[in-house]
């Protein structure tokens, strides 16, 4: 019996070698700052379509990135925080469009309208900030409901399911 647990050891072992050695290929020349390792996961942040955010203060806890090009109907390039622990329900605001994902939107400047989404990943959570503009001008401050922004908004469900599939596919 102690003959045949040799075979099924050596497999297993040549298992964990691989997959090392594949982690440490897959690593091999990323910058960092595109890297994150959140309990055994690993994301690779395209450095064609994505640049780090340098913190005024270092963070511990969460990494920025801005969008490389400023998208058609963007009033800025779009921000992405990945936050390196889970969500806490503090920051589950804003209405909520699935069990995972949370909006809001808001006027900040004239003529435009800026949209948070979150969304909850597990162990960690990632929002996205956009500016969009608009030909509406609503007063400054103004928050706008997930109703009203699809409403009132040319193309908005578009740029939002846009959003979510960058946020689950490329974080």
């Amino acid at each position: 019996m102690h003959i045949k647990k040799r075979p099924l050891v050596i497999f297993l072992s040549i298992v964990a070698i691989s997959f090392i050695a594949g982690l440490l290929y897959m690593n091999k020349g990323v910058d960092p700052n595109y890297s994150i390792s959140i309990n055994g996961k690993n994301i690779v942040v395209s450095q064609d379509k994505w640049k780090f955010v340098e913190p005024f203060e270092p963070s511990l806890y969460s990494k920025n990135y801005s969008a490389i090009n400023k998208r058609d109907g963007h009033e800025f390039e779009q921000m992405i925080t990945v936050f390196l622990q889970k969500m806490t329900d503090d920051r589950k605001i804003g209405e909520k469009i699935t069990n995972s994902e949370y909006i809001e939107a808001f006027v900040v400047h004239p003529n435009s309208v800026t949209v948070q989404i979150r969304i909850d990943k597990g162990d960690y959570w990632v929002m996205s900030r956009e500016t969009f503009e608009s030909k509406n001008n609503y007063p400054d401050q103004t928050d706008v409901s997930y109703s009203d922004l699809l409403l009132n908004f040319e193309d908005m469900q578009n740029r939002i399911d846009n959003t979510k599939y960058i946020l689950n596919n490329e974080f």
